[in-house]
């Protein structure tokens, strides 16, 4: 992605942060944004405080809604996801283990 001229860390195009691993990446996210208005998590639940939106798909709390929601701009190319890893099954253990990182 290019980045913002006179910033080497930034990309650009970036108008909102969608959060979907909970591995802590909040204060990173908000400040890639620009602030925590336009920061969605669906998975760090207690991040709601800090201003941002925690989705959790309803009462229920599945997910399952938010997760269909996010698949809905996937699809027609609104939302890009930048996929860090590839991992054949035969490593799944492996892909775990790295996820957790």
């Amino acid at each position: 992605m290019p980045r913002r001229p006179g910033t080497s860390d930034r990309p650009e195009g970036v108008n909102a942060v969608l959060d979907a691993s909970g591995r802590g990446e909040i204060p990173a996210s908000i400040d890639l944004a620009e602030g925590p208005g336009r920061v969605v998590t669906l998975v760090a639940f207690d991040a709601g405080n800090l201003g941002i939106q925690v989705r959790t798909g309803g009462a229920s709390g599945s997910g399952v809604q938010a997760l269909h929601d996010v698949l809905a701009l996937v699809e027609p190319g609104r939302l890009q996801v930048q996929i860090s890893h590839i991992n054949p099954l035969a490593v799944a253990a492996v892909a775990l283990d790295l996820s957790r990182t």
